[in-house]
């Protein structure tokens, strides 16, 4: 793992050890919440949460646009459910929201 002090933040009150970060939807079931931060990740985000398990959208989710020479992601907020998430945060003692 990468630490120099010129690389941490202070944004909004919340420290950060660098200011590269993984964006929403990586992780959507917050299965790498530990190992993201190992691999040098200054912050992480698990992705959109439903209330409920949501498969997502029909397949295919992946793309290639050939025209533009791009990629289309369009999962539809793939999800195992608030419960779900929860419950693994907090057996990795990542937080403790306060939900039962």
């Amino acid at each position: 793992m990468v630490s120099n002090k010129s690389l941490s933040q202070n944004v909004a009150g919340i420290n950060f050890q660098n200011p590269v970060g993984l964006a929403a939807g990586f992780d959507y079931q917050a299965k790498l919440t530990k190992i993201l931060s190992a691999v040098s990740f200054g912050f992480q985000t698990v992705g959109t949460i439903t209330n409920h398990p949501y498969e997502g959208n029909p397949k295919p989710r992946l793309g290639r646009l050939p025209k533009s020479k791009s990629l289309m992601v369009n999962k539809g907020f793939k999800n195992p459910g608030i419960k779900e998430i929860v419950r693994k945060l907090q057996k990795k003692r990542i937080y403790d929201s306060g939900w039962n």
